[in-house]
């Protein structure tokens, strides 16, 4: 676990986590129903439990008061007791599930996870610009889990187009549809950490400071 501003995260294997269906609540438990690949239902599951497990370790709750919800929008939240709310952001990739929340219940929190692996520039046109493509394919990556960490962060799903973000060496673009919802959420500064863990990385995308 890392605290970073009152943000706290936290990825493990898969492999590490029990898989145990009879941890979710009914409402969790009907969401993994829903799944159809045993590979989605692990994902979901693993995600779940890491999340409860982690929110009633940092909160100090027993694990059955704590459920996982979505919004309208897909955005999850944890209840607490059925009556504490606060965003939280989950990420799977491969082998690795992550959640990531903030200590001062703030909801503006996004967190995702990428292997290190080459990437199809042609697939990615749709989301990067052109002098985004023109790094290196460990760079492309990090700009892209950077990317999938904001739209988690500002939490209003496919609305808001990946292109609507830029990043230019250290120099940041918002415009379209995501400079709109960051004047209409009154976020003025946005942080970003990548933490590099095995071949994977992890990032981080929160407000303040």
């Amino acid at each position: 676990m890392s605290d970073l501003n009152t943000i706290l995260w936290k990825v493990e294997k898969i492999s590490d986590i029990i898989l145990n269906v009879s941890l979710l609540s009914p409402s969790e438990k009907d969401q993994y129903d829903s799944f159809k690949i045993a590979k989605r239902k692990n994902e979901f599951l693993a995600s779940r439990i890491l999340a409860k497990k982690f929110i009633s370790d940092s909160i100090s709750c027993n694990f059955s008061d704590v459920e996982i919800k979505n919004d309208k929008d897909r955005k999850p939240y944890a209840v607490v007791n059925k009556k504490l709310l606060f965003y939280i952001s989950l990420s799977h990739r491969e082998e690795y599930v992550g959640v990531a929340f903030r200590g001062d219940m703030m909801p503006y929190i996004g967190i995702d996870i990428e292997l290190f692996e080459k990437k199809n520039k042609e697939y990615l046109t749709d989301f990067m610009s052109s002098s985004e493509l023109d790094n290196s394919d460990e760079e492309i990556i990090r700009i892209w889990a950077m990317k999938e960490a904001f739209l988690k962060m500002i939490g209003r799903g496919l609305s808001v187009s990946a292109r609507d973000i830029e990043f230019n060496n250290d120099d940041i673009l918002y415009k379209g549809e995501a400079k709109l919802l960051l004047s209409l959420f009154k976020i003025c500064k946005i942080n970003y950490e990548v933490i590099n863990k095995d071949n994977y990385l992890v990032a981080l995308c929160y407000n303040g400071g």
